[in-house]
């Protein structure tokens, strides 16, 4: 199986957005995130990523068939995540402007646990090193072991990145996104995010 990488940089990236959008929706939406978007927002959202400098989206092909996607950037060009990850650095003695923030990393279900989701992230971390930054950083969504959206058979497995060598910070930012209810309900609720860096 070989694994081909595409960085897509500056005006570039407005290819990627269509793709973005969808994959942010549909993958999203499934548990732990359970994340409600609409492709109006979303669109707004990636508009505003890539007009910041430094933003970056790598692509992942597998055989010629697309397999998944991670988007990039300084983590002081987003005020979306620094703001309320500010105190949780400030605590870790963390310089915001030393952290480049892997904010998406999104592999097609049919490629899982094949090799993608680790060579979209390596892609990431390497740029960020070329780029002069001291750490790779991400955001994941925290939920317990007895929320009731939880599907039975999601286990408990190592997430990708700390078998990278990336560490969770202690203690959680929360982030206010619309999200599915146990039920089916919808609301704007705070959400419970680790903090990772490498």
């Amino acid at each position: 199986m070989g694994i081909e990488l595409n960085t897509r940089t500056g005006a570039d990236l407005a290819m990627a957005l269509e793709r973005v959008v969808e994959m942010r929706i549909r993958l999203f939406s499934q548990y732990p995130y359970l994340y409600v978007g609409v492709p109006e927002y979303e669109k707004e959202y990636f508009e505003a990523f890539q007009a910041k400098s430094g933003a970056m989206v790598v692509e992942a092909l597998v055989d010629g068939a697309f397999a998944g996607l991670a988007t990039a950037i300084p983590l002081a060009q987003d005020k979306y995540i620094l703001k309320p990850a500010r105190q949780l650095l400030a605590d870790a003695c963390l310089d915001p402007a030393a952290l480049f923030y892997l904010g998406e990393l999104l592999v097609e279900p049919s490629f899982q646990g094949r090799g993608v989701g680790s060579a979209l992230l390596e892609a990431v971390r390497a740029e960020g090193k070329r780029l002069g930054f001291a750490h790779c950083c991400l955001m994941a969504v925290d939920r317990p072991l007895d929320h009731p959206s939880r599907p039975r058979h999601f286990g408990m497995p190592v997430p990708l990145w700390a078998k990278a060598g990336f560490r969770a910070l202690k203690g959680w930012a929360f982030f206010e996104y619309p999200t599915r209810l146990p039920g089916g309900n919808v609301a704007t609720i705070p959400n419970p995010m680790v903090f990772w860096r490498d």
